[in-house]
């Protein structure tokens, strides 16, 4: 079995779960003006990871259908 945990220094979204609190960590940030916290969150949200493919092949494989989620690689070769 693959790692389906981000390792990288900024950790990345892995799970839909994942990517919906960032989101919503990114909206309380604007609200309250924390504008240092703002680029860790995009970093967190738009970089690409090995753990999230690696997460998104190994639910293909247990459902023998394709996971898509936004924010992935789709169409950049990759």
């Amino acid at each position: 079995m693959s790692d389906t945990t981000c390792h990288h220094v900024i950790a990345h979204w892995v799970t839909d779960d994942e990517r919906k609190q960032i989101n919503d960590a990114i909206d309380y940030a604007r609200q309250v003006g924390d504008l240092q916290a703002l680029p860790l969150l995009l970093a967190q949200l738009t970089e690409p990871c090995d753990a999230r493919d690696a997460h998104r092949a190994q639910g293909e494989q247990d459902t023998g259908a394709p996971t898509h989620a936004t924010g992935d690689n789709e169409g950049k070769g990759t």
